[in-house]
């Protein structure tokens, strides 16, 4: 996945439900693994290594704005979560993850519980 990707969760996690919105604000590489960052609806965020980034997330749109940020240190990124830096983002209708977390069901796809 790459910067400025909008995932839903596949599973709960980081105090979000299934289904939670989520963006890439930058990708990494840790001792030759790579990773990306992701920040959710409720501000928590976590770093997903490319076999959990399966696991867990779904892309479902990309977000131009996202790709530009500037990830300095996670002091600056909640100040620029609670300014609404990401809140386009999560804008995704209720309609709309519903639309995705069938489309997750129907292709039988890891993780989805009901």
């Amino acid at each position: 996945m790459k910067q400025g990707d909008v995932v839903i969760l596949r599973k709960a996690l980081l105090g979000n439900e299934i289904g939670t919105v989520g963006v890439c604000y930058e990708e990494y590489d840790l001792n030759g693994h790579n990773g990306a960052s992701f920040i959710f609806e409720n501000g928590n965020h976590d770093g997903f290594a490319g076999n959990e980034q399966e696991h867990f997330l779904f892309v479902v749109d990309y977000d131009i704005m996202a790709s530009e940020y500037n990830f300095y240190n996670v002091l600056d990124l909640h100040e620029d979560f609670c300014k609404g830096y990401f809140n386009n983002v999560f804008l995704i209708s209720d309609s709309e993850k519903l639309k995705y977390l069938q489309m997750l069901r129907e292709d039988k796809i890891d993780s989805i519980v009901d």
